[in-house]
């Protein structure tokens, strides 16, 4: 019996009716099976990255700039002509328009405010995406020192992106202002809105993941209690992936070296920030190395603090502020 069936197990290999091992189909399957899922994700990665340029070609169809390609109203300015000046640094998607309620304000009270735009900033998305910190760490410098040739006191006011700018341009050029004022500095990200793990983590994901996507489109308001600021009006809902790195470049550079810098500043946090980590800035400012310093919790502000509610209350600070640099308290 058992020479039979031996036999005709022999017979079958023979003839090549033998089964595959179950091993080798396994393998097959999931070889299969990651290759479809591969397809599927980069065909959405791609159909995504086709969609943002879609929305950025109608966004742009609507806008009007001026002959160097800039956003109309979007550029630098400089008001009024006082002996004292402040030069505001804007935030991430933002241009010097941002300011459009301070800067007005605090010309009235005498002093030169000079808005500056960021190299990239409100310029079409390609040339958006060509922006880095280095062009930034420039621009702020040129700026500083051409305020120096004709002002006696130089404070900056930066929002943002423009906090982390300007805290990398304090740590290389120490001394170069007579205080700064830091409304909700991009000293690290917040995860509130991302899901499940942290912003950097998946903007650090998305680089080695998804090809295509080098431009995301946000699906979130303004960040801000005053509900006629929530709509982005002049704000660009675009972000480049390389203007994210560049970004990221400055937090990381400028984590843990609060204790170096020694000029005189204010701190303004929104306890129910969106955007910024405001635990993580706090924690900046206890290690922030000058004598003079101050920080204030905004409660009806989120992290658009140059257009919400409280935004007159810092203008009053940022006055008070200056008035006491030139009293000579450090």
């Amino acid at each position: 019996m058992n020479s039979k069936k031996s036999r005709e197990r022999s017979s079958r290999q023979v003839d090549g009716e033998s089964p595959k091992p179950k091993g080798k189909r396994w393998i097959r399957r999931v070889l299969i099976g990651l290759f479809v899922f591969l397809f599927v994700w980069l065909a959405s990665d791609f159909g995504y990255s086709r969609y943002v340029q879609t929305q950025i070609s109608r966004w742009e169809s609507n806008i009007s700039r001026d002959d160097n390609g800039v956003r109309l109203g979007c550029d630098s300015f400089t008001l009024n002509n006082g002996d004292r000046a402040i030069l505001f640094v804007h935030g991430f998607n933002e241009t010097p328009q941002i300011w459009y309620k301070m800067a007005p304000n605090l010309a009235e009270r005498g002093f030169t405010c000079r808005g500056l735009r960021l190299p990239g900033f409100g310029e079409p998305i390609e040339e958006y995406r060509k922006s880095n910190h280095e062009a930034w760490l420039k621009a702020i410098d040129e700026e500083i020192k051409s305020l120096q040739e004709k002002h006696t006191m130089i404070i900056v006011v930066a929002h943002s992106l423009g906090g982390a700018v300007t805290v990398q341009q304090l740590l290389q050029e120490p001394g170069c202002v007579d205080g700064v004022v830091l409304l909700a500095p991009a000293i690290d990200t917040a995860s509130v809105r991302s899901p499940f793990l942290t912003t950097r983590f998946w903007h650090e994901f998305s680089k080695w993941t998804l090809p295509f996507s080098q431009t995301a489109m946000s699906p979130f308001e303004y960040d801000a209690k005053d509900p006629k600021e929530q709509q982005v009006k002049l704000r660009n809902k675009f972000s480049p992936r390389s203007v994210v790195n560049s970004m990221y470049h400055l937090i990381d550079e400028n984590r843990d070296r609060a204790g170096e810098i020694k000029t005189p500043a204010r701190f303004f946090v929104s306890p129910d920030d969106q955007v910024v980590d405001t635990a993580t800035v706090k924690n900046f400012y206890q290690a922030w190395g000058a004598e003079n310093k101050s920080l204030t919790e905004l409660d009806n502000s989120g992290h658009a603090i140059p257009i919400d509610f409280d935004w007159k209350d810092v203008a009053d600070e940022v006055e008070a502020f200056a008035n006491e640099l030139a009293e000579g308290v450090r």
